[in-house]
């Protein structure tokens, strides 16, 4: 049982990381051009390291834990980044986009029964 707590708190880090990356990547969309030197900025590489940490973590939550009870859950990154699409960039969500949000969440509630 503990082994299984570890994979899904694994995995949980992981839909953090991999969400922070992705609002990160939109950040950067903002300064970036076709000039390959407008990469080089601190939004893109966080963006990448974030990226690179919840990668890092998925493979040990998919080493610690199922993959049929981990890899679902990574659904949840929905999640994370509409609420950081609404927080950061003032983003509004239609009611579907409420609804399928709600439905990601009861569908992890489900899974975890």
């Amino acid at each position: 049982m503990k082994k299984k707590n570890i994979a899904i708190l694994l995995a949980l880090s992981s839909t953090i990381f991999t969400s922070t990356g992705q609002i990160l990547f939109k950040k950067t969309s903002a300064i970036v051009s076709l000039n390959p030197v407008s990469f080089l900025n601190l939004f893109f590489l966080l963006s990448l390291i974030s990226y690179g940490l919840g990668s890092i973590f998925l493979v040990f939550a998919f080493k610690k834990g199922e993959l049929s009870l981990t890899y679902p859950l990574l659904a949840l990154s929905y999640v994370w980044v509409n609420i950081g699409a609404v927080y950061f960039f003032n983003e509004t969500l239609t009611f579907f986009g409420i609804f399928g949000t709600g439905m990601i969440i009861l569908g992890m509630v489900i899974l975890g029964l």
